[in-house]
């Protein structure tokens, strides 16, 4: 129940009021001359009811000092505030009859029209009974429209369900992305026609990937003969040396074919008792020659077709990666990408240790070369290797 206006600022005539003394009781007349601010009254509980806050800040005190500032209080003490252009809070009990309310609902000079009706009868009705058949109406015209949309519809499905019932077309599962399938539908039927034209193309032949047994080439090394002495190797070694030509040995080694093992095919003397001779036959053994060409061979694979195999592997994928363009229309193929430069680069170190090892070997065929830990480094650059490849030969 509203007991008190406590006061009034910067509302129209009602500049600085204060009602702090006068409390309501059930009836309460106020009454004033005209122009004392009987009809801004009026305004200020209509617009805590509505809360139209305009009808307050249109009403500001023309030269007014003080800001617009509002306090009302209801039962128990409980008190509403209007400052800052807005309400603390709606209070929709309040109603309000004054000249206002009868342009609103009754009649505007000497006409009543049909919004005065409409007025009048949401007013006796009240909000709730008028909100309810606002609520009716709209549920009214909301279920034609869906109904005439439904029609519209079932007309539209018409020509996508001839030989299905519409409830059973309705039950077909939603198949995500569908035109990008009819596409792609269309374009393998439009394929299956031109067959012969798919079935010409070429197909990208497999290559084989470039190995390197590691085991093997250190058997290699590690390989020694029982029947060389390495006494005779360094007397060969060193009558080579005195001789000073690079190519004596080859013809040393050919010079044996010819001797049976007593007497010189050059001069015919006897050569059985010569300590030299015999560290020949020991020297140019078949054994010995095999396992020498063995390592020659070895060094000269690592030493020239490396890079050169690496180059081979390249331009092979790039044959293939060619062929495999042309199969791109008709199935999706990721593009491999080989990088030769980097490959050549990762196989540096490997070759290199491999090359110092065989170096060795053709230098000394009856040591053991090769320790441990030189296998275990190079397995460790293979596999080092191996990563490297696996990052250059990539897909998009």
């Amino acid at each position: 129940m509203l007991e008190r206006i406590k006061h009034i600022k910067g509302v129209g005539l009602l500049h600085d009021a204060n009602g702090e003394n006068f409390k309501f009781d059930k009836t309460t007349l106020i009454y004033a001359d005209n122009g004392r601010g009987k009809t801004t009254l009026a305004s200020i509980i209509r617009s805590l009811s509505t809360g139209n806050e305009t009808l307050i800040t249109d009403r500001e005190t023309i030269d007014g000092s003080l800001s617009q500032d509002v306090q009302i209080q209801f039962s128990s003490g409980h008190k509403v505030n209007f400052n800052n252009g807005a309400w603390s809070e709606k209070r929709s009990e309040l109603i309000v009859f004054d000249s206002d309310f009868i342009d609103r609902n009754v009649h505007s000079g000497g006409s009543v029209n049909t919004e005065h009706r409409k007025n009048l009868l949401e007013f006796v009705l009240g909000e709730s009974a008028v909100n309810s058949q606002l609520e009716v109406e709209e549920a009214t015209l909301s279920s034609k429209l869906a109904k005439e949309e439904r029609e519209k519809i079932i007309v539209a499905l018409s020509g996508h369900h001839l030989d299905i019932t519409l409830l059973e077309f309705e039950k077909l599962k939603q198949i995500e992305d569908i035109e990008d399938k009819i596409i792609e539908l269309n374009s393998r039927i439009s394929e299956a026609k031109n067959a012969d034209s798919i079935l010409k193309k070429t197909l990208p032949q497999t290559i084989t990937e470039p190995q390197l047994d590691i085991e093997d080439l250190f058997s290699t090394l590690a390989f020694s003969l029982p029947n060389i002495h390495e006494d005779a190797e360094k007397i060969v070694k060193h009558h080579i040396l005195n001789i000073g030509d690079e190519s004596s040995e080859s013809w040393l080694s050919q010079g044996q074919q010819f001797s049976d093992r007593e007497d010189c095919p050059y001069c015919g003397q006897d050569t059985s008792k010569v300590n030299l001779i015999s560290a020949y036959q020991t020297y140019f053994n078949i054994s010995y020659k095999e396992l020498k060409t063995k390592v020659i061979l070895s060094f000269e694979t690592i030493s020239n077709n490396t890079i050169k195999i690496v180059e081979d592997f390249g331009k092979a994928l790039e044959t293939i990666s060619a062929q495999t363009l042309a199969w791109d229309e008709h199935i999706t193929i990721q593009p491999i990408i080989f990088k030769v430069n980097i490959a050549s680069s990762a196989l540096k170190q490997l070759r290199e240790l491999l090359l110092t090892l065989l170096t060795k070997k053709i230098a000394s065929p009856a040591e053991f070369i090769g320790t441990e830990d030189d296998k275990k480094e190079a397995h460790f650059l293979q596999y080092r290797n191996l990563e490297y490849k696996s990052k250059i030969i990539t897909t998009n």
